[in-house]
């Protein structure tokens, strides 16, 4: 049974639901919607059904210039501009048909200005030099394993024949110095062992003579 109690918690439970959301900003809506949408441009929220800027009649909003997409062409690469009211698929026919150089058109004009590697043709807008054939690339091909780089490489550095001979002397010099600033050494320190050892030998007392007790004179005469 429905009770004026009930109205009441009712009632307040519809005006705490109030304080989540807005009211939609256009004046002919009101719509209070719980998850509004502002507007990129004028900054107001607005309902669902117009939150976009062409919906409400935005202040800020211009035709001319909203809505202006460039989608790339599937063989040049080359992006193509869209004026607004255009069909897509009908401005990129008319540029395969007419401009682009991929297809065989003759009447644009190539930019000279594109990647020479193998099936790139991408427009150098930021070329990188490569340091072994000195041409320019795009980023993706600008490594020599990446295009093909058809400069030769390049040799080690090998010593002149004129610094052959004093390299040649320079080792003689610093062998000879090695040897003789090892072996004299080496052998100064065998002669000091000998000579240690001769001295130990010298050092040490010469071992007693074993004799043989003598015959008590008691024995021998029984």
């Amino acid at each position: 049974m429905f009770s004026p109690a009930m109205a009441t918690r009712q009632g307040s439970t519809d005006a705490q639901m109030l304080f989540v959301g807005s009211a939609c900003s256009l004046p002919d809506c009101h719509l209070h919607d719980f998850l509004p949408i502002k507007c990129n441009l004028c900054s107001e929220t607005f309902c669902s059904d117009h939150f976009k800027p062409g919906e409400h009649k935005c202040p800020k909003y211009d035709p001319a210039t909203a809505d202006r997409i460039a989608p790339s062409c599937p063989l040049c690469d080359t992006p193509v501009s869209i004026p607004p009211g255009r069909n897509v698929d009908q401005v990129m026919d008319n540029h395969i048909m007419r401009e682009c150089a991929a297809a065989g058109n003759r009447r644009a004009a190539r930019p000279s200005n594109r990647c020479p590697a193998p099936r790139c043709n991408k427009v150098l807008h930021a070329p990188i030099r490569c340091e072994n054939c000195r041409k320019e690339f795009c980023p993706s091909h600008r490594f020599p394993t990446q295009h093909s780089c058809s400069a030769p490489p390049k040799p080690s550095p090998s010593p002149s024949p004129a610094s052959q001979p004093t390299m040649a002397k320079l080792a003689d010099k610093f062998t000879n110095a090695s040897l003789a600033g090892i072996r004299p050494t080496q052998s100064s320190a065998s002669a000091s062992a000998a000579m240690a050892a001769i001295n130990r030998a010298a050092a040490k007392p010469a071992p007693k003579p074993n004799v043989a007790p003598a015959a008590s004179s008691s024995q021998g005469a029984g």
